[in-house]
């Protein structure tokens, strides 16, 4: 279960526990405060609001929109309902203003202070790919907290952790990255007991050059470890750089992993976990077998955590986080929506499960980004790679034409340069009662233009 609200109704800070963790003067003024946001547009009441500015990244200013300064919105934040404001600009407000010298800062200083209060184990998980999904599964497991979405990065994990109730019986974050040296910092801020790299994958290579310059960064998240925690890696990948002394489980299909996983069908919708003399199966959330590599990451942060294998049990009814995989069926046409990110092993996997859905198999194939100089091979490998695998294919993006290209005449339905009306349009007339259509691309491809949510609307009201 996914929580992004103090539990019970519980106040989650006080104003005045805030200034105090901040080291400002509280006044004479407290209230209770129940979530923290950073947008205005979807602050709830009872919220404390910190007024970001643009030096706090593009990933802010794309979640802010056209808006690139909290300052500029307090007061609509207070129309909302917000408690208090978090600023650092000379402002007037009609709720207190909680003054500092740096809202972001601030906005880590209380995310240190938050960590300091928990009591339950904390998990950290970084990966190419399946951060998100494992977070939601590892919450699941342990009844603990996350936050939605993907808040993963510097305003993201601070933002997070400030939102864990007092009284979580875990905390579950995501720890990402774009550039080399960036996960270690969020590491030790997060502290956590068990770390987990999911993976490493050819995805970020614009800045990192190599699979193995991914995986030297992804493995830094040993640095934030707890006294005695445990690092959970993969039984195949190179731990090189991590400290001998750091305690490291593994997993893995071999009965030399710590614990160990093997799929109970053939399109992975179910696995059979073993560790330690313990034995369950346990049914895959979406299938496949990337998924199956996911569930059994998170086992094995469970059983490190402290958790029995009985606790993957409260997976039996979990549902994708949206964009990563959740399927919806309108009109007898089913949508599989993973539409938030891809790289080349990812879209490899999202295809190979598609080939094995009956009825015609359709996929709308966005471009990949941040591939580096392997840009041009891995488009031109995703259309052989889904021209013998699927009936029909839309390709979208400025890279995503050498895919069209690769495809068989005969599976090529299009090329776009971006999500248009042409392509809805294109989309909703081949679109009939038994397809199933895969949505899938770097993000700023589908996701951030909502492509797969209007096509659902323009679905159901046909």
């Amino acid at each position: 279960m996914v929580r992004n609200r103090a539990l019970k109704g519980d106040a989650l800070w006080s104003l005045r526990e805030v200034c105090r963790a901040l080291d400002v003067a509280s006044g004479t003024i407290d209230a209770d405060i129940h979530g923290v946001s950073i947008d205005s547009r979807t602050l709830k009441p009872g919220d404390l609001f910190v007024a970001l500015d643009g030096s706090s990244g593009p990933a802010l200013r794309a979640a802010q929109g056209a808006g690139h300064d909290g300052h500029d919105y307090v007061e609509h934040a207070a129309s909302k309902g917000a408690v208090a404001a978090l600023v650092h600009a000379p402002l007037n407000a009609s709720i207190p203003l909680i003054k500092v010298k740096n809202t972001r800062e601030g906005l880590w200083r209380l995310g240190i202070a938050a960590r300091a209060r928990m009591t339950g184990v904390v998990f950290a998980i970084t990966g190419s790919a399946g951060k998100t999904t494992a977070k939601s599964m590892l919450a699941a497991a342990t009844d603990g907290f996350a936050t939605e979405g993907s808040l993963n990065n510097v305003w993201g994990v601070p933002l997070s952790l400030a939102r864990t109730p007092k009284n979580a019986l875990a905390g579950v974050y995501e720890v990402g990255m774009n550039a080399p040296g960036e996960i270690a910092p969020l590491a030790r801020l997060v502290a956590p007991q068990v770390a987990v790299v999911l993976n490493a994958l050819p995805a970020h290579l614009k800045h990192l050059g190599s699979v193995d310059a991914v995986r030297r960064e992804k493995l830094t998240i040993f640095e934030g470890l707890d006294a005695g925690g445990t690092l959970v890696l993969p039984e195949a990948m190179n731990a090189d750089i991590v400290s001998h002394s750091t305690n490291k489980f593994r997993f893995g299909r071999s009965k030399k992993a710590d614990l160990m996983y093997s799929p109970m069908d053939k399109a992975w919708q179910a696995i059979e976990v073993r560790c330690a003399g313990q034995q369950v199966q346990v049914p895959v959330p979406g299938g496949g077998e990337h998924r199956a590599q996911t569930l059994a990451a998170i086992a094995a942060c469970a059983v490190a955590g402290g958790y029995s294998l009985a606790s993957l049990e409260h997976l039996s009814d979990m549902e994708l986080p949206a964009g990563r995989g959740r399927e919806t069926r309108i009109g007898g046409v089913t949508i599989i929506d993973d539409s938030y990110n891809a790289n080349p092993v990812s879209m490899a996997y999202a295809i190979k499960q598609l080939a094995k859905r009956p009825g015609r198999r359709l996929a709308l194939l966005g471009e990949m980004l941040e591939l580096g100089h392997s840009e041009a091979e891995s488009h031109i490998e995703l259309g052989h790679q889904a021209g013998s695998l699927i009936d029909g294919a839309w390709c979208v993006g400025q890279a995503a034409r050498l895919t069209h290209q690769a495809l068989p005449a005969s599976v090529q339905l299009g090329w776009h340069e971006k999500p248009s009306d042409a392509l809805m349009d294109s989309v909703l007339e081949i679109l009939q009662a038994g397809d199933c259509l895969l949505i899938k691309g770097s993000n700023r491809i589908f996701w951030t233009q909502g492509f797969a949510r209007i096509l659902r609307q323009r679905l159901a009201a046909r």
